[in-house]
């Protein structure tokens, strides 16, 4: 009866509905998109802090009583712009023979800015890790927990090996949790194609001629898996709060790095 009456309830007011959607600017709304997405804004940066002013403003200007900027101290991870996270591959006399990407590749001529935010996974551990010669790279699927049982059924060894696994089905931070709690040493996300490159990965069938993922196309995001500030959680990360002590937070203690999925076939190879 309660999901009938609130039915009609919609059903009777459908004009108003009607009028919101009226209302509406789709130029706006675009306008709107291109001055949000027009520079690079991580979390804390000065972008960041502009975009939020420009935000209040519009608020204000669209009739809000009122619209505060309320500052929070946050526990941040950013990447080192000077020494970007590399995956390497070396032949059997030390040289190089591959590195990972750590940025996409340009489609435009003014793609490059300052401001540019390197592919890193927050809140992972920073440090190097190095496979053995001949070890290889164990891959784990999506990183769920049934991928890891199946492994280990095959009995494929994950302790003591960095592993790669593919985004999707859960949560970064999940994934990263899996190979920790089995003693990986490291973990490498990236994007599969058959998940973000439906029509296929030629230049013509991803972005910026589809909206599907191009190879060098890096998803980026935090591996901490509880909502909110690590050092605050649960309550407002306001200037005078109460905090944890950083090495009392669990935070990952190995590494993650994303690629795009050209990179990944070739290590995967």
């Amino acid at each position: 009866m309660y999901e009938k009456l609130l039915r009609n309830k919609w059903e009777s007011e459908d004009h108003y509905n009607e009028r919101i959607i009226d209302l509406i600017d789709p130029t706006q709304l675009r306008n709107n998109l291109q001055e949000l997405s027009r520079k690079p804004h991580l979390a804390g940066s000065a972008r960041d802090d502009e975009l939020a002013s420009l935000i209040q403003q519009r608020l204000l200007a669209a009739g809000f009583d009122t619209a505060e900027l309320v500052p929070y101290k946050v526990l941040l991870d950013r990447p080192d712009s000077n020494n970007p996270n590399l995956i390497t591959i070396k032949d059997g006399n030390g040289e190089v023979t591959f590195t990972s990407k750590y940025k996409e590749d340009e489609l435009h001529s003014d793609d490059e800015d300052p401001d540019f935010v390197q592919a890193f996974n927050a809140y992972a551990a920073a440090g190097d890790v190095t496979t053995e010669p001949g070890t290889g790279i164990v891959y784990v699927n999506y990183g769920r927990v049934e991928d890891f049982k199946k492994l280990e059924e095959l009995g494929v060894e994950v302790a003591g090996n960095l592993v790669i696994a593919r985004y999707g089905k859960i949560f970064r931070g999940n994934k990263l949790m899996h190979a920790e709690e089995r003693n990986a040493t490291g973990v490498i996300l990236f994007s599969d194609p058959r998940d973000v490159a439906l029509e296929g990965v030629e230049p013509m069938e991803v972005y910026p001629n589809t909206f599907w993922l191009p190879g060098s196309g890096m998803q980026r995001g935090g591996t901490y898996t509880i909502k909110g500030d690590p050092l605050t959680p649960g309550w407002p990360s306001t200037e005078h709060a109460f905090r944890l002590q950083e090495e009392d937070v669990p935070l990952a203690k190995i590494p993650c790095q994303p690629i795009g999925y050209d990179d990944a076939k070739i290590i995967l190879e």
